[in-house]
């Protein structure tokens, strides 16, 4: 009964996502959260409900939930992830706590730039770097984040002309 509660809960939170609603989102994926049957679950949707605060404009609760995730997941994808909501939601006060807590995701998550999770973890660490009053340090975050998206369209160009033909 408590798995097809969560799962009913889990899709209400997707429709009511889609419609824009995303206060009521998060209230429906922090129910199904509840439910979760195991940590890296609950952390999963948590971070769904996160999302939708920050949509919302709920950025306090959003701020709460990432740093918990982040301080009790083993996973560092699931680490990673809560940073760089983490960082969404603390640039409307200033990004206090962002950097450091980007900083360690991305050093236990481990460099590759082919990775879309790492690419958006710099970016957001360029953006609390830049609002913490640190710009410096940005651009050459920015210049590395730019390489590897310069990478990634060759790649994919490369790809789709080994595909279709010349």
């Amino acid at each position: 009964a408590t798995t097809k509660a969560r799962h009913y809960l889990t899709q209400a939170g997707e429709m009511t996502e889609r419609a824009l609603a995303h206060e009521e989102a998060a209230r429906y994926y922090l129910a199904a959260a509840e439910l979760a049957d195991d940590l890296p679950r609950r952390h999963e949707v948590e971070l769904l409900a996160v999302g939708c605060m920050i949509s919302a404009g709920m950025f306090t609760p959003a701020l709460q939930i990432s740093r918990r995730v982040n301080e009790h997941s083993d996973d560092p994808s699931v680490r990673l992830a809560a940073a760089v909501s983490y960082e969404q939601a603390a640039r409307h006060f200033g990004g206090a706590g962002a950097m450091e807590m980007l900083s360690d995701a991305l050093r236990d998550y481990g460099a590759d730039y082919d990775d879309v999770a790492y690419l958006w973890g710099l970016a957001s660490l360029s953006r609390a770097m830049a609002s913490v009053g640190a710009p410096d340090s940005a651009p050459s975050w920015a210049l590395r984040f730019s390489e590897a998206r310069s990478r990634d369209r060759q790649a994919t160009i490369a790809s789709r002309h080994h595909r279709e033909g010349p």
